[in-house]
């Protein structure tokens, strides 16, 4: 202990101004000044806006978690990458890389009582001990939008990943992408496991193949191609699989001779079914089939799919969101029942970059304050503070100007000019004749109009707020 406190003491003797002003800076993390965090709540509105327009409802969940939760699932390349540390019991904990898993716990854990299907979003921060790259932070927030539902519920699944399909795609549009600038590539796990079964492959090495194809975009063809010929051995099935690769659309695997037998599977039709829901929600523009989305982690178990920049050579190759179906999770952590899920993440930091390269800007709502209250005289700053807080108590949004807690405050027109650069809806000016009389001075900040009015009839009717 006595070394402990040493060392710590040791170390205060070096944390000058300087470093410390050094040592804030963090890779990978961000501090949002008001004008910045104003940009991310609107992000945050948009998503409110678009999910609850589909019925969606928010959670959320702990920062921390067992490190058991992700064990289960998420694969060792996540789990490489979260902030693990050792709890006062021994046991292990993560900053949250993810909400997924927490959120089938919510599910498994009341799953008797609850009313399916489940239809909820959150909107969380996440922690990934990467390094931070274009679209990459290691602090970032993530739209999590997903649907659960019985298994036993005789509902066709493929409505609800069609769904969250169009979800995504409709929180691209409300930031004026349209189908020129993103792609939403689409694919189905369940599918591409029928493709295995067809060419032997053997089930210890799926999973390979799977990452090895997830991360394709980032390594040579050379380099894959040698890495295939390791996990699947059979030049035949390497053959046919390739030819799975270089399909573009679903009708060529009906119209391929070795491949067509895919075409009379279920799993096969109910990812038609997905590109024809697409047309209902008039999103099709924007769909594709692509063999190449498999998605990494271990937990997903039907369709799959990831959106792009349609124009990558503005620098951003990476996907911009990415989810699918995951049948079994709930019963990982716990459920009783069998819940079926499918849903999607979507980062902040990749959706800015886009809209960045678009020249998009993120403009925060306008969030006004009602009044800006001015006085003439120092005698009257209490008064001001007591009428500030009766307004606020009415839901209003109240400023004081900054020259209160001056000996003699500023000139009334230098308070009614700083007023009109807060963008305040009116100005209350307080001169010690009329508040004598429990009157006020009211200015309409917008037209300049100004009147004498009662306090009686101020705190009686009242502009609306924003």
């Amino acid at each position: 202990m006595h070394e402990r406190k040493d060392d710590m003491k040791r170390r205060s003797d070096i944390l000058t101004p300087d470093v410390l002003r050094r040592k804030g800076v963090m890779k990978g993390f961000e501090y949002l000044t008001p004008e910045r965090r104003g940009a991310v709540r609107e992000m945050e509105n948009r998503f409110k806006m678009v999910t609850e327009s589909f019925g969606f409802r928010e959670v959320e969940g702990p920062l921390l978690q067992p490190i058991e939760f992700y064990q289960v699932k998420s694969g060792e390349e996540l789990l490489a990458h979260t902030y693990t540390f050792e709890d006062t019991d021994g046991s292990l904990l993560v900053l949250r890389p993810e909400l997924t898993p927490t959120v089938a716990y919510m599910i498994a854990k009341d799953d008797a009582r609850l009313s399916f299907p489940l239809k909820w979003w959150s909107n969380p921060d996440l922690f990934r001990k990467e390094k931070p790259q274009k679209g990459r932070k290691r602090q970032f927030k993530q739209l999590n939008v997903d649907i659960f539902d019985r298994a036993d519920s005789g509902r066709d699944r493929s409505f609800d990943d069609a769904e969250v399909i169009a979800v995504a795609i409709s929180i691209f549009e409300s930031f004026d992408l349209t189908e020129n600038d993103i792609v939403m590539r689409i694919n189905s796990r369940s599918l591409v496991e029928r493709l295995f079964d067809i060419v032997d492959l053997d089930k210890n090495r799926r999973f390979d193949l799977l990452s090895l194809i997830d991360k394709s975009a980032k390594i040579s063809a050379e380099e894959f191609g040698t890495k295939v010929e390791e996990i699947v051995p059979q030049k035949f099935s390497r053959e046919l699989l390739q030819r799975w690769l270089s399909i573009k659309s679903l009708e060529e695997v009906a119209d391929n001779k070795q491949l067509s037998p895919l075409s009379q599977s279920k799993e096969y039709k109910d990812l038609a079914k997905v590109f024809e829901l697409m047309k209902a929600y008039g999103v099709s523009e924007y769909c594709e089939f692509s063999p190449y989305i498999v998605r990494g982690l271990g937990y997903y178990t039907g369709s799959v799919f990831e959106t792009f920049d349609r124009k990558p050579e503005h620098g951003f190759r990476r996907a911009l969101m990415g989810g699918g179906r995951y049948d079994n999770l709930t019963k990982d952590v716990g459920g009783r029942l069998d819940i079926t899920g499918v849903g999607f993440g979507f980062g902040n930091v990749p959706l800015e970059e886009i809209l960045l390269s678009r020249n998009i800007e993120i403009v925060p709502s306008e969030s006004r304050a009602d009044y800006c209250i001015v006085t003439q005289s120092a005698n009257q700053r209490i008064d001001a503070i007591t009428l500030s807080q009766r307004l606020r108590k009415q839901g209003k949004k109240v400023i004081l100007d900054d020259s209160i807690s001056k000996e003699k405050p500023d000139k009334v027109s230098k308070q009614l000019s700083r007023a009109n650069q807060l963008n305040s809806k009116y100005s209350l000016i307080i001169f010690p004749e009329e508040w004598q009389d429990k009157k006020v001075v009211i200015k309409d900040m917008q037209n300049g109009e100004q009147q004498i009015i009662d306090i009686s009839s101020l705190l009686e009717t009242q502009p609306k707020s924003d």
